[in-house]
C-alpha cells in the first residue's frame, strides 16, 4: 500500500475548489492500494521521481514526488502529492510551459520538497503509526441466520435504506 501525504501547497490549491477536493482526493485514494504507481494508464512516469496523475473529471494534473524519508533507521516510500494544475489553468500552463520543465527535471530543481513538509510528515507518521485500524466486528448470529434463509452473505450485498417503502 502506498502512503500519501498532501503538502501544504496542494491543500492551499484544493482549498480554493470546493467541488475539486472531494474528486481528486477520491482518485488519489483508488490508486493508494497499489504497490507502485509504475504501469498505471492514468500516471506519466517523469525523471527523479515525479509522477503526473491524470484526471478527466474535474479535467486536472496533480504532481506527485516520490521521496524515501528515514524515520528510527527505517526508508520508508513516501509519495507528496505536490500540486495540482487545474482546469483554468491547464492548456497554457501545463501543455505549454510546465510539461517540458517536467520532462527536464527543471521544476525538481526550481521547485524543490518544502523542509516543513518532510517534518509534518515525519511528525502525522510517527503519531498514527501507534493506531491501528480497527475493523467493525460482525453482529451476533441470533441477528443474521435470517441471512441463510435466503442464501446472502455479509459482504456488503444486503443493504438498508429509509426509501424502502417508498421504492415499493
Amino acid at each position: 500500500m502506498l502512503i500519501f501525504y498532501y503538502c501544504k501547497k496542494f491543500e492551499e490549491e484544493i482549498s480554493k475548489k470546493e467541488d475539486y477536493g472531494d474528486k481528486v482526493t477520491k482518485k488519489i485514494n483508488e490508486i493508494s492500494n497499489r504497490k507502485d504507481l509504475k504501469n498505471i494508464g492514468n500516471v506519466n512516469v517523469f525523471a527523479g521521481g515525479i509522477y503526473i496523475l491524470k484526471i478527466s473529471n474535474p479535467k486536472a494534473r496533480v504532481i506527485i514526488e516520490e521521496k524515501d524519508i528515514t524515520i528510527k533507521e527505517k526508508d520508508i516510500k513516501v509519495f507528496f502529492i505536490r500540486d495540482i494544475i487545474s482546469n483554468h489553468k491547464f492548456d497554457n500552463i501545463y501543455g505549454k510551459y510546465l510539461y517540458k520543465k517536467l520532462q527536464n527535471r527543471e521544476w525538481l530543481n526550481s521547485n524543490p520538497l518544502l523542509e516543513e513538509d518532510i517534518n509534518n510528515f515525519k511528525k502525522s507518521y510517527k503519531e498514527n503509526k501507534g493506531k491501528k485500524k480497527i475493523n467493525p466486528k460482525f453482529p451476533p448470529k441470533d441477528l443474521t441466520n435470517w441471512l441463510n434463509d435466503f442464501k446472502l452473505e455479509l459482504n456488503n450485498e444486503v443493504f438498508e435504506t429509509k426509501d424502502w417503502g417508498r421504492i415499493l
